[in-house]
């Protein structure tokens, strides 16, 4: 928490309101709270709108141009890499008609470019298109809105909010923990092209079959960091290119 007042907060609608006082502590939540609207708008309203978010790695993006897309509800952000190696994000909107501009989750580009009308952004979210004649508005008044984010040792976290929260004592922990990792300098080893990939399997894969979910999908690119005696086994999650 921010340390936000409760009544400061997002006022819950009474449908909302109802629910959370029908529920009981320790027990199950009704079926609403997890298919209702109204309840996934107000989630998206009271924490994922207002906090920090991991939003992915610093090493899917190792090259000036470089971008990934990460959604949260309806919101679409972009994460650029810039010409001087400094990563920003930015809503994935652009400013003369709300067109989206990066349909794909991953790519790279010389400039960001919106399919609608062309309008073009350098990578610093800066608009080239002189607009004071046509639409009388300076082009500095029409940059891409940013989004707040931060680097902790190569994990990326991106807020929404026009007032983030503090994060600066978990992000300290975070740097501190994750810097003997080299994740920001780990490189993805696999990357599989979309349209020829299976679907994940669901189950076990051994002879005789289990049932236990396999936790690591085939879909899912690894990393390897340049240090393997210090750095984890993992996999990161993948972001392919739509057809």
């Amino acid at each position: 928490m921010d340390g936000t007042a409760l009544s400061a907060r997002h006022s819950l609608s009474p449908e909302i309101a109802q629910l959370v006082a029908r529920h009981k502590p320790g027990g199950p939540l009704e079926r609403a709270f997890y298919t209702a609207p109204e309840v996934f708008a107000a989630d998206l309203a009271r924490i994922q709108h207002r906090h920090w978010l991991f939003a992915g790695y610093a090493f899917q993006i190792p090259k000036a141009g470089d971008y990934f897309t990460y959604r949260v509800g309806t919101e679409s952000i972009i994460v650029v890499r810039g010409r001087a190696g400094e990563i920003r994000a930015f809503h994935n909107v652009c400013r003369h008609r709300g067109s989206r501009i990066c349909s794909t989750e991953t790519g790279h580009a010389h400039r960001l470019v919106c399919p609608y009308h062309r309008w073009t952004y350098e990578l610093d979210g800066a608009l080239v298109l002189d607009t004071r004649r046509e639409f009388g508005v300076d082009k500095e008044d029409l940059s891409l809105k940013p989004v707040a984010i931060v680097d902790a040792a190569g994990l990326l976290f991106v807020s929404l909010s026009d007032q983030p929260p503090d994060f600066s004592e978990a992000l300290a922990t975070i740097r501190r923990k994750m810097a003997p990792h080299a994740i920001a300098r780990a490189k993805i080893a696999h990357r599989p092209t979309p349209r020829n990939t299976p679907p994940p399997p669901t189950t076990c894969s051994a002879t005789p079959p289990c049932s236990i979910p396999r936790c690591s999908p085939a879909w899912m690119p690894s990393w390897r960091a340049p240090t393997p005696a210090s750095a984890p086994s993992a996999s990161t999650r993948a972001m392919p290119c739509r057809p």
